[in-house]
């Protein structure tokens, strides 16, 4: 049985329109199962640091330099890692619970995908006699625990950057971290930079990577999406009501 030239020509039109109709279908699904993969990430980030948490009176450990080990590797004991998580084992050394599925870059430092709260967590590589918040402080259960944020999508550092450029954390003088929110102004939304990871004045900025939303860790363990609109000072502001 033969066919014409045109009855060939439309099926292969049927076929195209098919095809337009469900690439973006497959294209949604796909990221959307990397951001339910990213949520389940964050999900055992959470319970990681609960569980260090609870062994340590509730206070989480200062982050280090680049030349020590990272918060990830803190908790990597209580996730069953194997590898734990220094910046020396750079991407091969990472585990794939700490790097976001969504990333748009894989080489060395880059694969971090996610950073923590610095207000909570605070940085130990200052001296002792600074003030608060520079140190560590207690787990905030009291404070709005379904509202303050401890982990979430972060820019990653095109230059592999240590340190105080690398989007591990949101640093205290620059981010979301710049300015000490109060809570009269709680219901403001949180300028989160361009969402680019090409400047690396947009680091320590919350990474909004799954179809225009990003994927945050709270201190009492749910995780949430929230477009770029939707973060607020609330979920930053560590004290008062």
């Amino acid at each position: 049985m033969s066919f014409t030239l045109i009855e060939i020509l439309m099926v292969i039109s049927v076929i195209s329109v098919m095809v337009a109709l469900l690439l973006p279908s497959l294209q949604t699904s796909r990221e959307s199962a990397k951001q339910t993969k990213c949520m389940n990430n964050l999900r055992q980030i959470g319970i990681g640091m609960n569980l260090y948490g609870h062994d340590h009176g509730f206070y989480m450990w200062g982050i280090e330099s680049n030349t020590v080990a990272s918060w990830s590797y803190r908790i990597s004991p209580y996730l069953g890692m194997t590898n734990g998580d220094t910046f020396a084992q750079g991407h091969n050394g990472r585990s794939p619970i700490v790097e976001c599925p969504g990333k748009s870059l894989n080489n060395g430092y880059l694969a971090s995908c996610y950073g923590v709260h610095t207000r909570i967590f605070g940085d130990s590589t200052l001296p002792l006699t600074y003030p608060a918040p520079y140190f560590p402080r207690q787990y905030p259960f009291d404070e709005r625990a379904s509202e303050v944020m401890m982990c979430a999508d972060a820019d990653q550092n095109p230059a592999s950057l240590p340190r105080n450029a690398n989007a591990t954390i949101w640093n205290m003088g620059g981010g979301i971290m710049a300015t000490d929110f109060v809570p009269a102004t709680g219901n403001n939304v949180v300028d989160c930079g361009d969402n680019s990871e090409a400047d690396p004045a947009q680091l320590s900025q919350i990474r909004f990577r799954h179809n225009s939303r990003a994927n945050l860790l709270f201190m009492d363990g749910h995780v949430g999406s929230f477009g770029r609109n939707q973060v607020l000072e609330r979920n930053v502001r560590i004290t008062g009501p």
